[in-house]
């Protein structure tokens, strides 16, 4: 019983790890797991969004993406 506990904590922390890993090393396709509600998921779901954002700066920085500017200027 504590093995299958110890499992369920560990093996999503690794998949996070790996996958933080693969983005680290320039792997912007990378979707980690966001399945649940716990903290994990929730860490899972704020590096999805941060490579997101990457993917963006990347498209603007190389011509593949206009950003519009706001028509009240900022």
């Amino acid at each position: 019983l504590i093995v299958v506990f110890a499992r369920s904590i560990v093996r999503p922390v690794e998949t996070l790890q790996r996958d933080a890993a693969r983005i680290a090393a320039g792997d912007l396709s990378v979707r980690v797991d966001t399945r649940g509600n716990d903290e994990i998921a929730q860490l899972a779901a704020t590096l999805n969004q941060r490579n997101d954002l990457h993917l963006v700066l990347v498209a603007a920085s190389t011509g593949r993406l206009r950003l519009r500017r706001s028509p009240v200027g900022l």
